[in-house]
């Protein structure tokens, strides 16, 4: 079953309960909707909605580690480096 076969049933399903029941209508019109790789769950979740180019920290007391070529900070020491 393609995508647009799956739509087709759906819309046959529901096109008469929609019809019959202003309800139902009403209900389904105020549920919002869902968007897909762009909702974080748990206390320090993270979410993206595009791409990360730098390392994304939620942890107590974080290390990170680079293994290409060291970079400076704007002073041209390592004021990059943040106490995390």
């Amino acid at each position: 079953m393609t995508r647009e076969d799956a739509r087709a049933a759906l819309r046959f399903r529901i096109e008469k309960p929609l019809r019959e029941d202003p309800g139902f209508t009403a209900e389904l019109s105020a549920t919002p909707p869902r968007r897909a790789g762009t909702q974080a769950t748990g206390e320090r979740g993270v979410a993206v909605g595009g791409s990360i180019r730098r390392p994304v920290v939620t942890g107590d007391d974080a290390t990170i580690v680079s293994l290409g070529e060291p970079r400076t900070g704007p002073r041209g020491d390592d004021s990059r480096r943040a106490q995390l």
